[in-house]
């Protein structure tokens, strides 16, 4: 993904879209709505798969990968990389000193720092300067994105009660911002998407989701390496979700689950290996039982 966006940008074929006077690449895609949220998660995931051996090659795939979100021009991708790096320095505070390979975790930051540098570097800063100034006009900020959230909940504040809790659906939801904001689109939030069409049934199977999610990584050691990383793709996922959107986007969707699933299987495998309860004789089997320890 990253490569094809990389190599688009550089010689300004196919898959380029103007995003207000600035031209950016989606490479092989027709948005980067799907290609910010994979390629932050990628970034994180290589680092984590080669945090023992080959980190050389997973500093150079996370490099690739954040490289080529800043080509994007997308905002939100931008944004969700940051706070899972501040997750991670947050976290290697607290638990660093209990877990003996967490030190490649405050990598991140710096990485990309060295990515943003080598953006402005190559194309300067004024594309970026350009997708940022819109940002103190509450009307404009985030391509509108505040005025669609602002309708959405005007209007399901207007909704009967069977509507409320069963909501409007998607096309109505498509009408209803095209006749107040005079664009034929959902609220690019997937919170204020099922609030309006899903309505609270909507909405409570989502929180629900995302409860699963954080449930799921919280299901091994605070400390671990795993829960961590964990965590910071839950934390892109979730900025992704409220800020752009990623539920109509099933491969999108699985990319996070299936990473935060497997995440979570290694750190209770890994675990498991100090859990194996002992073969116990008869005669010492209560003396024994009552020394076992589960550091997992």
């Amino acid at each position: 993904m990253s490569l094809s966006v990389l190599a688009l940008c550089i010689f300004h074929r196919g898959g380029s879209t103007g995003y207000a006077d600035v031209t950016s690449s989606f490479g092989g895609w027709g948005t980067a709505k799907g290609l910010t949220g994979p390629l932050a998660t990628s970034a994180l995931t290589a680092l984590w798969l080669c945090r023992k051996r080959l980190r050389t090659m997973g500093a150079i795939a996370f490099l690739l990968c954040i490289t080529g979100l800043m080509m994007t021009y997308q905002r939100t991708g931008q944004v969700a990389v940051v706070i899972a790096a501040l997750w991670l320095l947050f976290w290697y505070v607290l638990f660093g000193k209990l877990s003996r390979d967490s030190i490649w975790v405050v990598q991140p930051a710096i990485f990309i720092v060295l990515a943003v540098i080598f953006a402005f570097t190559v194309v300067g800063t004024e594309g970026f300067e350009k997708r940022w100034e819109d940002i103190h006009d509450s009307e404009k900020a985030g391509s509108g994105r505040a005025g669609f959230w602002g309708t959405a909940s005007n209007v399901y504040a207007e909704l009967d009660l069977d509507l409320q809790l069963t909501g409007v659906g998607f096309t109505r939801v498509l009408e209803t911002i095209e006749k107040e904001r005079g664009a034929r689109i959902h609220t690019h939030s997937d919170w204020f998407d099922n609030l309006l069409m899903f309505g609270a049934l909507g909405m409570t199977s989502w929180i629900i989701l995302n409860f699963a999610m954080v449930k799921t990584i919280c299901s091994g050691a605070l400390h671990s390496t795993e829960f961590a990383i964990g965590m910071a793709v839950f934390l892109v996922f979730l900025t992704e979700s409220f800020f752009t959107g990623q539920m109509f986007g099933p491969h999108v969707m699985m990319f996070y689950i299936m990473v935060i699933t497997g995440l979570a299987l290694t750190s209770n495998s890994s675990g498991n290996l100090y859990c194996q309860k002992p073969i116990l004789s008869p005669q010492n089997k209560i003396e024994h039982w009552s020394g076992i320890q589960c550091n997992g």
